[in-house]
């Protein structure tokens, strides 16, 4: 059939700019699967000899039972008194060995699935840590999280059982074929026919379960990702009675999801009809060939096909069955496929540059002044959208302490993330000592940096690992990092001190207290350059008179940029930056630019110092 292709469009606000939209719309893929995914899943189980290992002990098996089986159509038609003394022996050990053969099977079966469910678990996590912001913008969680449940549980679960039944079902059905022509060479007549009948059947029945399968795992995105928004935003739906409308909501986005199970379950039942119908002729062809040589054949022989005849129609059915569910399971991995790199151009997953390129990896002790320098900078957050940074340029002195000031929208927060590389330069250069940041590692850039954020992360764990996750600190460091931080006596009041637990999100922590740990987490690395973006906007005045402090007496010669919303606590930096539309439009001391008549600065301060 046709290969396997995704495709993907975008939803669009407000205009048809495939490039500015909100979110794109998940990719659906088309076409059958069949061989082509059975042997990508083939390769991520290990090596190629342990995948023959498996197929081996499957035909071992079959062909051990199509054995007993003769035998003991053989050992009927014996009449002779020692017949049992003689064939029981032998039927007992061919019996021995199925046995055995099925459990090396199944003990060797279950390493090679769990090689394939760790590689494609491991291949997807590392590509998505991995992806540049832009994707988390417009990638809904909820369908991020459909591939990491419902998806990745079928390909653990279901698609290693539908794809032993699919070898081990053909295997079967072949040898019911071989014993049924054996004992009526007649009966081969009909099988190419009936073989017919069922293909015929099967291909018309796949499409429509594949795509009824595609459109259900689509479907549940949505779910999740709108329970997820309402379990964010309860406290907010409960406050202006909305609880109702969003269950409602939900409800709706569930019928959806429910249609293509609905749709499925009456393929299935059209399948069974037909199925049932084939195999009813199979039986009553092998029994009039039986009656008819019954002359030629031994009774026992004659019984034997016409039990076979009988096993087939349950065993086609399994097959036809097994098959149309491993390939709407192979969907599943088609899904997961999509968001690594095996996927090549249709990979839905771009990646960040690389952690570390060690042709141009700084020195150890870069940077060493912390001179930053931006240069003709222009940054857009997606390709399409408008510059958020124009032809930006403006130097900081190493060691120089530089407030960044404008109103909503003028690209102050945008320079953190242009000097991080959270998103990747349209144009221009940032130096650091020098040093072109565009041609490092992001690893070797951002562990140069220190920053405390407007909204801190705090990881379960302990205080300890939150503020030094790579150990490279003692206790007398970390406590005298919170005590500068004003939060040692808080630590040493919770239960096992550095080693107190820190729950999700910090929420045994208020905001304030959030903060002063980033900033007790910024005094231990000690970095040449310290940004502070938005650090003080959410919280009390008390907490960052704190932060500004250690900002101005625990960072000696360190450059200091900060992003203000109170302009009161820059007035004593050395240099102010005030942006606007994404350009600086005055810089200079605070004095100076105070001075200024009809200066923006000045028109800042007057309003009331703060700036929002």
């Amino acid at each position: 059939g046709q290969e396997g292709t995704t495709a993907s469009s975008s939803a669009v606000v407000g205009g048809t700019d495939e490039a500015a939209a909100l979110h794109t719309t998940e990719g659906r893929g088309s076409g059958s699967l069949g061989l082509r995914m059975l042997l990508v899943y083939a390769r991520s189980m290990g090596s190629t000899p342990f995948v023959l290992f498996l197929v081996l002990s499957v035909v071992a098996e079959i062909g051990t039972q199509v054995a007993s089986s003769f035998w003991l159509s053989h050992w009927s038609s014996d009449t002779s008194a020692s017949s049992s003394s003689h064939h029981l022996p032998v039927f007992a050990l061919l019996c021995g060995i199925a046995l055995v053969v099925c459990v090396v099977r199944v003990l060797g079966s279950i390493p090679a699935f769990l090689n394939a469910s760790y590689f494609w678990h491991h291949e997807m996590l590392v590509r998505l840590l991995h992806a540049p912001v832009s994707f988390f913008d417009i990638t809904p969680t909820g369908r991020i999280l459909n591939r990491f449940t419902k998806d990745t549980d079928m390909v653990d679960v279901n698609l290693p059982a539908s794809t032993l039944w699919v070898v081990r079902g053909s295997l079967n059905v072949l040898s019911v074929f071989v014993v049924i022509s054996v004992a009526s060479p007649v009966f081969l007549c009909f099988v190419v026919p009936v073989i017919f009948a069922y293909e015929c059947v099967r291909v018309y029945y796949l499409p429509s379960s594949r795509e009824a399968q595609r459109l259900g795992s689509i479907s549940k995105s949505p779910v999740f990702a709108h329970f997820q928004e309402t379990l964010q935003g309860l406290s907010t739906l409960r406050a202006y009675g909305l609880t109702g409308s969003f269950a409602q909501q939900n409800l709706k986005l569930v019928d959806e999801n429910q249609r293509p199970l609905l749709i499925n379950a009456a393929l299935n039942r059209w399948l069974s009809i037909r199925l049932q119908s084939l195999g009813a002729g199979l039986v009553l062809a092998s029994g009039i060939l039986a009656a008819a040589s019954r002359d030629q054949i031994s009774a026992g022989l004659a019984a034997l096909s016409v039990t076979y005849a009988l096993k087939v129609t349950g065993n086609i059915n399994w097959l036809i069955r097994q098959s149309a569910e491993n390939e709407t399971h192979l969907v599943a991995l088609e899904r997961l496929r999509e968001y690594t790199g095996l996927a090549g151009d249709d990979c839905q997953v771009s990646q960040e540059a690389p952690a570390e390129v060690p042709e141009t990896k700084p020195p150890a002790s870069w940077p060493s002044a912390g001179a930053v320098t931006f240069e003709n900078v222009v940054m857009r957050y997606r390709p399409g959208l408008p510059d958020v940074l124009r032809n930006l340029t403006f130097s900081v002195p190493a060691g120089t302490r530089v407030g960044i000031v404008g109103r909503t929208g003028a690209g102050k927060s945008s320079l953190s993330v242009a000097l991080l590389r959270i998103v990747e330069l349209a144009s221009g250069r940032i130096t650091i000592d020098g040093i072109d940041v565009g041609t490092l590692g992001l690893t070797d850039l951002r562990a140069a940096i220190s920053i405390i954020p407007q909204d801190p992360t705090l990881f379960v764990g302990t205080v300890r690992y939150n503020m030094d996750p790579f150990g490279k600190a003692n206790d007398v460091e970390m406590w005298a990092a919170l005590a500068t931080a004003q939060m040692d006596s808080v630590v040493r009041a919770m239960e096992g001190g550095l080693d107190a637990a820190v729950k999700e999100g910090g929420s045994n922590f208020s905001v304030g207290q959030r903060q002063l740990l980033a900033l007790a987490r910024a005094l231990l690395r000690q970095k040449r350059i310290l940004v502070l973006d938005e650090a003080t906007a959410n919280i009390d005045v008390a907490t960052d008179a704190v932060i500004q402090q250690a900002v101005r007496t625990a960072f000696p010669g360190v450059t200091v940029l900060t992003v203000a919303h109170r302009i009161g606590t820059i007035l004593d930096y050395d240099q102010i930056l005030v942006m606007d539309h994404g350009e600086v439009v005055e810089q200079g001391p605070p004095e100076e630019l105070r001075a200024k008549q009809g200066g923006i600065f000045a028109s800042m301060v007057d309003a009331g110092g703060r700036v929002d």
